[in-house]
């Protein structure tokens, strides 16, 4: 079994991420994405929209980034897919052009994108003129042009020496797994950093969310083990999972290999590496043993204090509700939703700006049973461990002197 935590702390320096779903629409059309995340019908956002969107984002960040040490945002764009919108790179350089006028001075920005990677020589060339990173998601359900087409863009950033991260989601289907595999292997040759993800965030079962064998449960253990990879047939059946000291890919409280039931088989079952493979200090259940990580066995944090709106915001273009997370969608109140509408966003920064000049900043309590992307954020299960957890990322004044726990949970 996972060994469970009390707190967990973020390693090194933090950004504030933005990221906005610019739309539904996309050149894929995978089994496991639901209708709620792609289509290929839905009208693209125009300039003039996402210009006054941006106008709040700019004066959201003005607001926060006084109080937080580290002055690095990333507007990061997802969607659907984000370069089939004809108005994306225009948007891109009036960002820039906008924040070189206006905000540069009080933090560094760096756009980046989320993208499937099946896209033209001339749009990788102008992602490479006018942003500063890109996340490539392999999918082995597109076709074999498209991910001929992939590969062959992955290879063309790298060839141009741009800034990348490939998210290879390893699918359950077997011919698709090993794909999957030999993909990895090529990567590493190249020295291109990936991350290998599996498909399915929660641990309900629906259609979106694969089921894997145990050979294929225990490749990804032994990846997140030991970095290594290994062919699917040398994790036939139970194997041991081989022990390397290395604190960035060591997995927090995992013991030994056990066998996998039929009813834990999905990805949260195993864990979760952060998206961004970023490095976490995580203190387990008794506070005796501290240790450095990507990868998580354990992420049930509900009712856990939670930093997630002082590194995250989401942005939904399409159906116009702003989060402060695009998966957990925490709230303040121990609750889920969104916090209000591109369409007036006036009361976000009202509320905002009054809670922060009054020093009367509200905390998150996780609403979630499991953890998905925002795994990496400052959250401790106690109160007065989570306050300690503050003050290398946010200025700690701006919470009411007075509060305690049970301001908190009511």
């Amino acid at each position: 079994m996972s060994e469970e935590l009390s707190i967990v702390k973020a390693v090194g320096k933090d950004q504030m991420i933005i990221s906005w779903d610019l739309g539904r629409r996309c050149n894929y059309d995978c089994t496991y994405c639901p209708a709620h995340r792609h289509d290929n019908v839905s009208p693209h956002a125009e300039l003039t929209e996402l210009s006054k969107t941006a106008g709040f984002v700019y004066e959201y960040l003005e607001l926060l980034m006084e109080f937080r040490k580290h002055k690095q945002v990333s507007i990061s764009f997802t969607g659907g897919e984000p370069t089939v919108n004809p108005n994306f790179i225009n948007f891109c350089k009036w960002l820039r052009e906008e924040y070189n006028e206006k905000y540069k001075d009080l933090y560094r920005l760096n756009l980046s994108l989320t993208s499937n990677g099946a896209t033209s020589k001339k749009v990788c060339d102008a992602i490479i003129e006018n942003l500063n990173f890109i996340t490539i998601s392999y999918h082995c359900e597109g076709t074999d042009r498209l991910k001929e087409m992939v590969k062959e863009n992955i290879l063309y950033f790298n060839e141009k020496k741009f800034p990348m991260k490939i998210n290879v989601m390893f699918h359950g289907r077997k011919d698709y797994f090993k794909e999957c595999i030999e993909l990895c292997k090529d990567l590493r040759k190249n020295n291109i950093e990936f991350v290998p993800r599996m498909i399915g965030e929660y641990e309900d079962n629906n259609k979106y969310h694969h089921k894997y064998d145990q050979s294929q449960m225990n490749w990804m253990k032994n990846y997140w083990k030991t970095n290594e990879i290994t062919d699917l047939e040398s994790a036939e059946g139970s194997i041991a999972i081989k022990s390397k000291e290395n604190k960035n890919t060591e997995v927090c409280g995992e013991k030994k290999t056990t066998e996998v039931s039929d009813d834990k088989k999905n990805a949260r079952s195993l864990g979760r590496p952060c998206c961004g493979k970023r490095e976490m200090s995580v203190c387990n259940k008794d506070k005796t043993k501290w240790t450095n990580t990507t990868f998580l066995s354990f992420a049930k944090f509900e009712k856990w204090y939670c930093s997630v709106n002082w590194f995250f915001l989401h942005i939904e273009q399409q159906t116009k509700l702003i989060y402060h997370h695009q998966t957990c969608q925490a709230d303040f109140g121990g609750k889920r939703g969104s916090i209000g509408s591109t369409d007036n966003t006036k009361p976000i920064l009202d509320n905002l700006r009054k809670n922060l000049s009054e020093r009367k900043m509200p905390i998150i309590v996780c609403p979630n049973k499991i953890c998905g992307c925002g795994l990496c954020t400052p959250k401790a299960k106690n109160f007065d461990d989570f306050m300690k957890t503050l003050p290398g990322h946010v200025d700690v004044g701006v919470f009411d002197k007075n509060i305690t726990q049970e301001h908190i949970v009511t």
